[in-house]
């Protein structure tokens, strides 16, 4: 019987181990079998189904990969988006894999792709301004592929599950100003995917996620989790949320409602809500920075959240939809490590509407802000507005706080803040700057004892007082008084004190005195983290008096504006340029409308200027939101390094332009042009020893340079260049960060034609011919056009015209004389000597029209009219005047290009070339110029 059992043990053994090993030769056969066949399905899926470029270094099949499906996997994949971003990036992944379907392969020989996997991507969607979007890659339209391209029956995606691992998801929308940067992504979506309706089960977890709006973060570096059930209908690209629930930290949030794709945009109707959950969880989601003070605080309360994001969205038809956000905390209370007295009876209701995502349409409702800290101090507020620019207000500010008791209960660990506060302040009306309404207000705030000290520097700002006061009782900016009297407060032993009154807002009237000293980088340091080096120095004793229309009239004799105003190594950045300015010392003097500059010494980068001057109506520029600062200048400069301020260069300054920051994006390979401030009206007597720009060397730099009306001029300006003065004459426009127009007159005199040849890039593009020449010319000419986003000139933009003076020139070697010379049979003709020669030239549309001039080579007297192209192309028409005097000759035409002429004796038929078409709007060679195929 032993043996019995011992027999039928071995056999189920032995068959359990042929079984075994049967299946792991399956698995290593089945994708030696099918290899080709599945590798070619995927790419002609790929291929007809997907409007993009699609590349990866080398594809597998096995069952090991993504054990136990069989998968072809693609490594090192990555894919371009749909226009207008087919140069960018749409995915780039370590690996993406396809499940197929095995009993479909083996029984019905059919490739079924049923899942997908993608490991280790970087996911970049992008919307631009105009709301076009890189991901529509996928051509859904059976119209728009080929019958004999149609793939068989057979070969077809019906996919039940999506993995993501470990990728990172990009979502930059430009025309929402949205931002969402998810990093850590993975997910896990299950479902009947090939379906026309199905729902679709969601796992997802994000290590780190980021959310932008607008540029300011709201959500940075939160761990979510989310459990998801959502209806898809393939048909509407519509998505119902049914189950959607997420964690952001710790904060609870349920999501419910649809989002529908349309063709030029999208419907959205979701909720998002996060119930009765405690204050706590709702502190989670703050920036990282501060969770561990979360950790250490007993704080209590109940919240209410609730987020709603309802309407179409299309850039075309002005459609965005509505954002609302409600927020509501229940006798909440911080604790921070038992202080003596907490921060109790936290009570807020917030209501915000935002219809069509417009600004000026924004609602806010606060109906209570209000908490108490101990018997005594207490804060009360609430708000309601409408608008933005004309915005309605109804609000009220009350309190009493001692500040060290706040500090204290709430543990502001970086900050040691004291001081004894008082507000009590209501305002309702209308606000609106171009009608000159304010809402009526009364009341005022106050400061005393106040002491700020930070973990940045050892000492504190002590001594600070503030009081002001505001009254507006008719609701006009006529009736406005605001009065600051006083404010003040001591740093390392250096007092600062302002005294102000502000009234007549429609016609400002000032009334201010400043004085004191303040080490900059050290007061800079008790703002800002340790490791800073940031140093400077001021120092203010001003007084100033007056009227804004003092000024704009010229009634300068009533302005009463005097005192000084030192500085002393400041750093200032400005959102045009990529590099901070460096003040090394300034010394300013106010006297009435001028602010005069008797010492300014500066640099930005490599370039310095000494500067001496004024700057007239100063306090009006400063006073108004769209002044514009006018003033007279005398600069030296040992170098001006033009190069540096291109505004796509790198630099120090991170708060740039957002036009700025999008073409960084967009064209990380270019410089960009240089960008004029808009508010400047100054003219500068200019001399500097040295100019760089893009390459070229200008020496002693000497004339009128300036800013006027948004863009840059030089007048009566001249250089030194190659051995020889160089008149300019010109005015220069930025028109978009890569972008740029520019009209300029030219002057040189006598300068060597094979130097200009090799060191002006300008002179070598349109004086081609200059490069088999030897000897000494003149230019004057005039040319207007575009700059790109290398601030190089657009030749198929140019226009203009001019003369150039061949004043003792020899010509050897150019291929254009020599085949004259050969097809003639007179020697004399392939190395010209021509002096005293005048050759105007007009430029337009990449083409050279030169007018006839003659000259005398040997005993023949050519003449020479016709066409050249910036890219080489000839149609040159010459008539070869016999000796004596040239009175009798013969026609020559020449064709082709400058490296390769084809001459023709006795023709007058060249072949015409057309014009390059250039899109002025756009910045755009449209066509380049070409040969026409029939003779002229």
């Amino acid at each position: 019987m032993k043996a019995s059992y011992k027999n039928i043990s071995l056999k189920i053994l032995k068959i359990t181990g042929i079984v075994i090993a049967s299946i792991l030769l399956l698995l290593f056969l089945i994708p030696l079998l099918f290899p080709g066949q599945v590798a070619a399905e995927v790419k002609k899926i790929a291929n007809e189904r997907l409007d993009t470029k699609m590349d990866f270094s080398k594809s597998r099949l096995s069952f090991f990969t993504h054990f136990p499906s069989l998968t072809v996997s693609l490594d090192d994949l990555s894919m371009t988006g749909s226009a207008p971003f087919r140069n960018d990036t749409l995915i780039k992944a370590e690996q993406v894999a396809f499940g197929i379907n095995l009993k479909r392969l083996i029984f019905d020989n059919e490739v079924k792709i049923n899942k997908l996997y993608v490991s280790k991507a970087m996911i970049n969607v992008m919307v631009n301004q105009k709301g076009q979007a890189n991901y529509n890659i996928y051509i859904s339209d059976p119209k728009n592929i080929k019958k004999e391209d149609q793939p068989e029956e057979g070969t077809a995606i019906r996919l039940e599950r999506i993995d993501l691992k470990d990728c990172h998801v990009k979502y930059n929308d430009r025309s929402a100003k949205i931002l969402v940067d998810a990093n850590g992504f993975n997910y896990v979506g299950k479902g009947n995917l090939s379906e026309d309706i199905f729902d679709l089960s969601t796992d997802a977890d994000i290590d780190k996620l980021d959310f932008y709006y607008d540029r300011t973060g709201y959500v940075r570096r939160k761990k979510v989790h989310a459990d998801l059930i959502t209806r898809i209908n393939t048909n509407a690209l519509s998505f119902i949320l049914q189950k959607n629930e997420l964690q952001i930290n710790k904060l609870p949030l349920k999501f419910t409602g649809l989002f529908t794709i349309l063709r030029d945009g999208y419907k959205i109707n979701i909720k998002a809500a996060s119930e009765n959950t405690t204050v706590k969880d709702l502190l989670s989601v703050m920036p990282p920075e501060y969770l561990t003070w979360l950790d250490e605080t007993e704080i209590s309360g109940r919240s209410d959240l609730l987020f709603t994001f309802k309407g179409n969205y299309n850039v075309a038809r002005k459609q965005k939809p509505n954002l609302a956000f409600n927020l509501k905390i229940d006798q909440g209370a911080i604790n921070y490590q038992n202080a003596p007295v907490p921060l109790t009876d936290f009570n807020m209701d917030l209501n915000a509407l935002l219809p069509e995502l417009d600004p000026e349409k924004l609602i806010i409702n606060l109906r209570t802000l209000k908490f108490k800290v101990g018997e005594k101090d207490y804060f009360n507020a609430y708000l309601r507005s409408k608008g933005l620019s004309e915005m309605t207000v109804d609000a009220s500010v009350k309190g009493a706080l001692d500040l060290a008791v706040v500090d204290a209960a709430i543990g502001l660990n970086t900050i040691d803040l004291r001081g004894i506060l008082k507000t009590d302040i209501k305002a309702r009306g209308l606000f609106s700057m171009s009608k000159k309404l304010f809402p009526k207000t009364i009341g005022g705030i106050s400061l005393r004892e106040g002491w700020l000290k930070t973990d940045s520097y050892p000492n504190p700002i002590t001594d600070i007082t503030f009081v002001a006061n505001v009254l507006n009782k008719a609701g006009t900016f006529q009736d406005l008084i605001v009065a600051v009297a006083p404010a003040s407060f001591v740093f390392e032993g250096n007092p600062m004190y302002v005294n102000a009154t502000l009234s007549d807002y429609g016609d400002l009237a000032y009334n201010a005195k400043i004085k004191g000293e303040l080490n900059v980088g050290r007061i800079y340091q008790v703002f800002s983290q340790k490791g800073l080096d940031v140093t400077g120095y001021a120092k203010a004793d001003l007084s100033l008096k007056g009227r804004q229309s003092y000024a704009t009239t010229g009634q300068y004799d009533k302005l009463d504006n005097r005192g000084t105003l030192l500085l002393r190594n400041i750093k200032a950045t400005s959102e045009l340029f990529p590099k901070a300015f460096f003040i090394k010392q300034g010394n300013f003097r106010f006297q009435n409308e001028k602010m005069w500059f008797e010492k300014f010494y500066a640099s930005y980068g490599k370039s310095d200027f000494d500067i001496n001057g004024y700057l007239l109506n100063t306090i009006n520029y400063f006073l108004e939101s769209h002044g514009t600062l006018n003033g007279n200048f005398n600069m030296r400069s040992k170098l001006i390094n033009v190069d540096e301020f291109m505004a796509l260069e790198k630099g120090e300054n991170t708060d740039r332009n957002l036009e700025v920051e999008y073409a960084k994006e967009d064209h990380p390979k270019m410089s960009g042009v240089v960008i004029i401030p808009k508010n400047l009206n100054v003219a500068l007597t200019a001399n500097a020893d040295k100019v760089e720009y893009n390459g070229l060397v200008l020496n002693k730099l000497s004339g009128k340079v300036g800013i006027a009306k948004g863009g840059f001029f030089l007048e009566n300006t001249t250089f030194n260049i190659i051995d020889c003065i160089l008149g300019v004459d010109a005015t220069y426009k930025d028109e978009t960060p890569t972008s740029a127009h520019f009209d300029a007159h030219f002057t040189a005199k006598d300068f060597s034609v094979q130097r200009a040849y090799k060191e002006i890039p300008m002179f070598h593009d349109m004086v081609t011919a200059a490069e088999k020449a030897e000897g000494i010319i003149s230019v004057d000419y005039t040319v207007k056009g575009d700059l790109d986003g290398n601030m190089s000139p657009i030749y198929a933009s140019l226009e203009g015209g001019g003369t150039i003076n061949l004043r003792d020139v020899q010509v050897k070697g150019l291929k254009l004389f020599d085949g004259i010379s050969s097809q003639t049979g007179q020697k004399g003709l392939n190395n010209p000597d021509m002096k005293g020669i005048e050759i105007k030239s007009t430029i337009d549309n990449n083409l050279i029209h030169i007018e006839p001039f003659t000259f005398s080579v040997s005993s023949f007297r050519p003449t020479i009219k016709g066409t050249t192209s910036f890219d080489g192309l000839l149609d040159l028409r010459m008539r070869l005047g016999l000796p004596p005097g040239g009175l009798i000759g013969f026609p020559i035409v020449i064709t082709g290009t400058h490296e390769d002429p084809k001459i023709k004796i006795f023709s007058k038929t060249g072949q015409k070339i057309y014009d390059a078409i250039y899109d002025e709007k756009n910045n755009k060679v449209v066509r380049e110029e070409k040969v026409s195929k029939r003779k002229s």
